[in-house]
């Protein structure tokens, strides 16, 4: 009987030393485990599986680990760079720098939410949408949370917003809408040319000036002679283009220069039309220098 007790005794006493010896090892293991995974992490910043494992890792443990100094650093610079930012590329500056202390420690709850605020001022929005569903997955029973998840809400309708207005349709139809905008902008307008010696019967002693003319996606050229002369209502000596039609259609901002019937130079020339409409620049193929019009307010 005393043999049975002292079996007893003993078995439990093997017992109890294996149950502390393993409640002392499992944090030392669930230490080193977080070692690995963060230097992982590091390796491979876009890892979130592995983030959130390393968080879930973190949210067992009876206390948070210890963070290196240098995410102090790192967080300090994010304050200032947040503090002083005039642009959106200063927040998604302040935002970098969250994320490297981030890297150091993945579990702070903090970081994640003022990630998440200057992406959202940098106006990149899924990356704040990721950083605070971080900050909720560190943190689910924040006092904010339902508060963050509205935040969440918007910052994906931004998102899917931005993404509708740059696909490639959108795009083309923006465009397409801008030109025509440019081109109504320029119906009636003429562009004239410095003063040339050159004149006609009736002009020989007047300067002469060529002169386009924009009818809606349509241009014309012609002459205007006449010292001093009002460009606005001056009478224009129509000229045939190449192909001795009287006008040629805008497209793309260009159209084909006509050559006079009496140049023998059948050189090709584009003339372009300025972004702002107040300029027409002629090119020649074999000239350096383009020559310019300006538009006549």
């Amino acid at each position: 009987m005393k043999l049975q007790k002292g079996f007893i005794l003993l078995a439990m006493v093997f017992f109890l030393g294996n149950f502390i010896a393993s409640t002392q090892a499992q944090p030392g293991s669930a230490q080193e485990a977080l070692q690995q995974y963060v230097a992982d992490l590091q390796k491979n910043p876009g890892d979130n599986a592995l983030r959130e494992k390393i968080i879930k890792l973190v949210l067992t443990m009876s206390s948070l680990p210890q963070a290196p100094k240098d995410v102090i650093r790192h967080e300090g610079a994010a304050e200032f760079a947040f503090k002083n930012a005039k642009t959106a590329v200063d927040f998604a500056d302040a935002a970098k720098e969250y994320e490297d202390a981030l890297l150091l420690a993945p579990w702070l709850a903090q970081d994640y939410f003022n990630c998440g605020v200057a992406y959202e001022k940098a106006e990149k929005f899924d990356a704040a949408v990721r950083n605070f569903n971080l900050y909720l997955t560190v943190a689910p029973d924040a006092k904010d949370a339902n508060d963050v998840l509205k935040r969440i809400g918007g910052l994906e309708y931004a998102a899917n917003k931005v993404a509708k207005e740059s696909s490639p349709e959108v795009v083309a139809a923006k465009k397409e809408n801008e030109y025509d905008v440019w081109l109504k902008n320029l119906d009636g307008a003429r562009f004239i040319s410095s003063p040339t010696e050159q004149g006609s019967i009736g002009h020989e002693h007047d300067p002469a000036y060529v002169v386009y003319y924009i009818n809606g996606d349509e241009v014309s050229w012609g002459w205007i002679y006449g010292w001093p002369v009002d460009f606005k209502t001056a009478s224009i000596g129509q000229m045939h283009f190449n192909d001795q039609s009287m006008s040629q259609k805008i497209r793309n901002k260009q159209f084909q220069v006509p050559q006079p019937s009496f140049l023998n130079d059948r050189r090709p020339c584009v003339a372009t039309i300025s972004d702002d409409g107040q300029f027409l620049s002629e090119q020649c193929h074999g000239e350096g220098v383009p020559r310019i019009y300006t538009r006549i307010k």
